[in-house]
C-alpha cells in the first residue's frame, strides 16, 4: 500500500515526531466535544469482535466462499465520499470505510448515511497519519481518539481497525489498538490504492486481476476514480460469480 504522505513544513514534522503532550490532549477533547446531529447508542453500528482461530492482522477471508470484501480508507484529509456512496448504491455493492476522525468531525452526516445504507465503519486514526513514525502515547490517542468519535456519532467504535500505512503496522501499533478495542487489524490482500491515479480502467484491473474468492480488496476513499471503477468492478465480481459483502460478513 501507498504510505500516506506526511505533509511538509517544520509544524507538521513536530506533530508527527514530538511526545507534545498539550497536542495529545487537544485531540482527546476534540474527541469529547459533543456531536449534535450524531446518532445515539441506541442504534450502534456494529463493533469490533474477537474472531478465535485467526491472526491479529486479518489480510482475507475463507478461500472456499464466493464472497470478497471492497473496502476504502481516506486517501485524503477530506476525502469526498458522496460520489462512491452513490455509486456503491446502485451498483448494491456494499462497503467497508475506513474513516479518520478528522472527516468524522466534518462529515457525521454522511457517515450514518453510509450505515443507513448497509455500510460499515471503521478506525483509520485521527489524522490517518503513519502511525509508526509517533511517539506511543500519540499513536493511542490517534487510535482512541477515532474510537471515540465514532463511539459518540454511531454508538460503536466501528468494526475495524486499519492501520495509515498498513504494511507497517509495528507492534506498538498493534498494542495501540487492542488498547482501544479492536482485537484485530483489518489488512488486505488485494492493494489496489495506487493505481487509482492511472485512470478507471488501471483501477479496475488493479482490483479483479489479483482477486481470489475470500479476498479483501483496498481502494482509495474519496478518490473521484473510485467512484467510477466500482460499477465496473462489482459487474467483474458478480461475472466471476464473486458476491462483495462487508468486512464482517466475509468473516463471519
Amino acid at each position: 500500500m501507498t504510505r500516506p504522505r506526511t505533509p511538509a513544513g517544520t509544524t507538521t514534522r513536530r506533530a508527527l515526531l514530538g511526545a507534545a503532550p498539550l497536542a495529545v490532549a487537544g485531540l482527546v477533547a476534540a474527541c469529547a466535544r459533543p456531536v449534535p446531529d450524531g446518532r445515539g447508542a441506541d442504534a450502534a453500528a456494529p463493533g469490533p469482535r474477537n474472531l478465535a482461530g485467526l491472526p491479529v492482522r486479518i489480510a482475507h477471508g475463507p478461500r472456499d466462499r464466493d464472497r470478497v470484501a471492497l473496502t476504502c480508507h481516506g486517501g485524503s484529509p477530506h476525502p469526498d465520499a458522496e460520489p462512491l456512496l452513490e455509486a456503491a448504491g446502485r451498483a448494491a455493492t456494499p462497503l467497508t470505510l475506513l474513516v479518520t476522525g478528522v472527516w468524522l468531525e466534518r462529515e457525521p452526516g454522511r457517515a450514518r448515511q453510509a450505515l443507513a445504507a448497509g455500510h460499515e465503519l471503521g478506525n483509520h486514526g485521527w489524522h490517518g497519519w503513519p502511525l509508526d513514525r509517533l511517539p506511543q502515547e500519540r499513536a493511542r490517542a490517534e487510535i482512541a481518539g477515532c474510537a471515540e468519535r465514532l463511539r459518540r456519532l454511531t454508538g460503536s467504535p466501528g468494526a475495524w481497525f486499519r492501520a495509515p500505512g498498513d504494511g507497517h503496522a509495528t507492534p506498538g501499533v498493534v498494542a495501540a489498538a487492542r488498547a482501544a478495542g479492536y482485537p484485530h487489524l483489518l489488512g488486505q490482500d488485494v492493494d489496489a490504492c495506487a493505481a487509482a491515479d492511472r485512470g478507471t480502467a488501471a483501477l479496475v484491473r488493479a482490483a479483479i486481476g489479483p482477486c481470489r474468492p475470500g479476498s479483501v480488496i483496498a481502494l482509495p476513499l474519496g478518490h473521484p476514480r473510485t467512484a467510477e471503477a466500482l460499477p465496473l468492478i462489482a459487474e467483474e465480481l458478480a461475472r466471476r460469480g464473486l458476491r462483495p459483502v462487508t468486512a464482517s460478513r466475509l468473516l463471519a
